[in-house]
């Protein structure tokens, strides 16, 4: 077993037994270790946000994103991260460029309502997003909840 794997099973074992105080040493090393998997990176992610240290959540959700991680884990955290430390617009482009955030339209738009806020120029992306969207719609029951349609009245 290697030393991440070693670090990371202890630090789970005695976070699942609520010795957080403990636990935490062995994230805090694990953190600094080279090779970690996507697993440990979640639970690096996990704890770091549960500290409040909202800078090291960015750095393992950006390397986890990097690695293949899974938009719907790493991405919402992300964003709720680059909130609480006034990111730069820099990172969003970065993580609205990782391959597949275009094609979902739940990881997407949060990226797109942040940037637009920022004052960035999105409108192409917009409208990427709205005909992405009215494809899955069309495709699948699964996206059929993203759009609401509204009954129309008659105005006299």
């Amino acid at each position: 077993m290697s030393r991440s794997e070693e670090l990371f099973h202890k630090a789970v074992f005695l976070e699942n037994r609520h010795r957080f105080a403990e636990a935490a040493f062995y994230y805090e090393e694990l953190a600094k270790e080279e090779h970690v998997t996507l697993d440990m990176l979640y639970a690096l992610m996990k704890y770091f946000h549960r500290i409040g240290n909202f800078q090291k959540v960015l750095q393992v959700a950006k390397e986890a994103l990097e690695k293949g991680g899974e938009l719907e884990k790493f991405v919402p955290p992300f964003i709720e991260a680059w909130e609480q430390v006034d990111g730069k617009t820099e990172e969003l482009w970065h993580i609205y460029d990782q391959f597949g955030v275009r094609r979902q339209p739940r990881i997407c738009l949060p990226i797109l309502q942040h940037l637009w806020k920022q004052g960035e120029h999105v409108y192409l992306e917009a409208t990427q997003l709205y005909e992405v969207t009215e494809q899955l719609f069309a495709e699948s029951v699964e996206y059929q909840d993203i759009v609401t349609i509204q009954p129309h009245h008659k105005v006299s």
